[in-house]
């Protein structure tokens, strides 16, 4: 029978597993009449929404440049773009986790 430390430490466990085994990010794209719908996502555990009117202001984003803004969820995200990566980072809740997928994921 687990215990609610038990619980605890095994999720600390599992984050910190993933962290070291490179737990990647996935970039997701969907078509709707009114535009695409972008997701990033790590498993079930986060995931940031792009909105169209959201990803224009990203997408012009240059290399060492930021921009910020607030998906459906609530959740405030800083996103920055390094070469060709941009990682998205939230603030405030889980701000230990962030996620990076290549530019050219999200661009299409």
């Amino acid at each position: 029978m687990s215990t609610t430390s038990d619980l605890v430490k095994l999720a600390n466990d599992v984050d910190l597993l993933a962290s070291k085994v490179g737990a990647s990010a996935r970039a997701v794209v969907e078509s709707y009449g009114w535009g695409k719908l972008r997701k990033v996502e790590l498993g079930n555990e986060i995931k940031a929404i792009i909105h169209p009117e959201d990803w224009e202001q990203i997408s012009t984003i240059s290399d060492g440049g930021s921009t910020g803004y607030t998906d459906e969820q609530g959740i405030k995200w800083t996103v920055t773009r390094d070469g060709d990566d941009l990682t998205f980072k939230p603030k405030g809740i889980r701000s230990n986790k962030s996620l990076t997928v290549p530019f050219k994921d999200l661009d299409r």
